[in-house]
């Protein structure tokens, strides 16, 4: 004689439920991957607009600078002699400078300096010494970054004399967007001294 085991199976409910849940948690774990891959994906973004940021503004505060510096300064102060590199121009958008790049002590054409705000865009010249148009290079990526601030002021104005040299302190701020996605915004704010005889 034959013993028959009963076989179960699942029912209809049962396995409608077992199928729910299986779907719930599925959604459950791709909604969270798409949470992570959104929340990697706007770190990237950010990280992104700073870096380009931090890449500009570093240009701009390591030439400012050099704003004044006259490789004859030691020999024009004894003689009395005025600094041809005096230029120094703060305006809101834009800020225009002097130094003696070559070293030969004398102003030539490409030792004027000069960065401006342009159409979303920082730029900067080598033979400006004021903001008009002409002769302009673009620091920024017009089809990465739009550039909405570009705020350079003198905090003590005139600049502050003490002893024959002149200080001044230079703030610069930029705000800046990605294009692409203009929620993505930073702000950076950089305080350059100047500090020098002749300016």
């Amino acid at each position: 004689m034959k013993l028959y085991r009963s076989q179960r199976a699942f029912s209809l409910i049962e396995l409608l439920i077992s199928i729910t849940i299986g779907l719930l948690m599925t959604t459950a774990t791709l909604s969270i991957y798409l949470s992570v891959v959104k929340a990697d994906s706007d770190s990237l973004k950010i990280i992104r607009l700073n870096q380009d940021l931090r890449a500009t503004m570093g240009l701009i505060v390591r030439d400012l600078r050099r704003a004044g510096f006259n490789a004859n300064a030691a020999t024009d102060i004894i003689g009395t002699i005025p600094s041809p590199f005096q230029t120094l121009n703060v305006g809101e958008s834009c800020i225009n400078y002097s130094y003696d790049f070559n070293r030969n002590g004398d102003l030539d054409a490409n030792e004027n300096f000069a960065f401006r705000l342009n159409a979303g865009a920082i730029e900067m010249s080598r033979h400006k010494t004021d903001c008009t148009n002409g002769g302009w290079e673009t620091l920024t990526d017009k089809f990465l970054t739009n550039i909405s601030v570009f705020n350079v002021t003198d905090i003590n104005g005139d600049g502050i004399t003490s002893n024959g040299v002149t200080t001044h302190q230079i703030t610069i701020t930029i705000t800046a967007n990605l294009i692409k996605d203009t929620a993505v915004t930073r702000t950076i704010t950089e305080i350059v001294e100047i500090r020098n005889v002749e300016i």
